[in-house]
């Protein structure tokens, strides 16, 4: 996973097929090793903006994760998850909803409804939430993770942190401005106290919030600054950045992650 984490993806490709190749070797094609090693190739090709290519491989992952047991297993949530993801990023989603909802389901009667792995469903779930405009459904879904992460991290953690910077994206975007920056300020104070506030990736999310916020010069401010810090994934893609489309300085950034990711060896296309 580590070339993936430094957006290193012809590497990470590389590596995850040659895993695939031994493990269908060595387990068969339908084994949930293989699915494993399936679900990382799709997640580069998620992050690389190819989501009819993610697609396929998470369904088939999928496949192999119903047949291997139960259809209510962590490995399906977990490609249902992945799968909403990518839906919600092609646009699909009444289809996306359906499998974060099913998702959720399968991990709540497995994992219990206070377990750290359900706020991070929710984290992935609430963006699409936020994006079809149903405010209110994603404050409930952050405020909701913000609390199983208060309880299993602590209050300061850095994942209440991520809830509280979401939770002011949903005040920028609703056109709140005051009760978004209360939530903002409250998010840069823990990461300042976690030594997190110069993190390529904090960085990274107060750019998305600006952008949200519908001010480009601090969004581009803190997007060159993560980048600056060190921030390698591919970031072209990413739905809070869609006011920012047809700037030019933005476009000229997004265009030079989206050649540094371009990845794809897959034979066949």
């Amino acid at each position: 996973m580590l070339h993936w984490r430094l957006g290193e993806y012809k590497e990470a490709e590389s590596c995850y097929r040659r895993s695939l190749a031994i493990r269908e070797k060595a387990f068969g094609p339908e084994h949930p090793y293989v699915a494993g090693s399936l679900n990382n190739l799709a997640l580069i090709y998620q992050e690389t903006g190819d989501y009819e290519l993610a697609r396929r491989y998470y369904e088939r992952a999928l496949a192999i994760n119903e047949k291997s047991g139960s259809r209510e297993n962590i490995g399906v949530a977990e490609n249902l998850n992945n799968l909403g993801i990518v839906d919600f990023y092609s646009g699909q989603y009444q289809q996306a909803e359906a499998r974060y909802k099913r998702a959720l389901d399968i991990f709540e009667k497995i994992l219990g409804p206070d377990h750290p792995d359900i706020a991070g469903l929710l984290l992935d779930y609430a963006p699409m939430l936020r994006a079809m405009g149903e405010y209110a459904k994603a404050e409930a879904a952050y405020d909701r993770a913000l609390k199983i992460n208060e309880k299993s991290f602590g209050p300061e953690s850095v994942g209440a942190a991520a809830c509280l910077i979401n939770l002011a994206k949903v005040y920028a975007a609703k056109g709140d401005p005051e009760k978004a920056d209360s939530f903002y300020q409250r998010s840069l104070a823990i990461y300042e106290k976690n030594q997190k506030s110069e993190d390529p990736n904090t960085l990274y999310a107060q750019a998305c919030y600006w952008a949200v916020s519908r001010n480009p010069e601090k969004a581009l401010e803190y997007l060159k600054l993560s980048l600056e810090k060190g921030y390698k994934r591919a970031f072209f893609a990413e739905p809070d950045f869609a006011s920012l489309r047809g700037n030019r300085e933005f476009d000229a950034l997004a265009a030079a992650s989206k050649k540094r990711s371009s990845v794809l060896t897959e034979p066949n296309r």
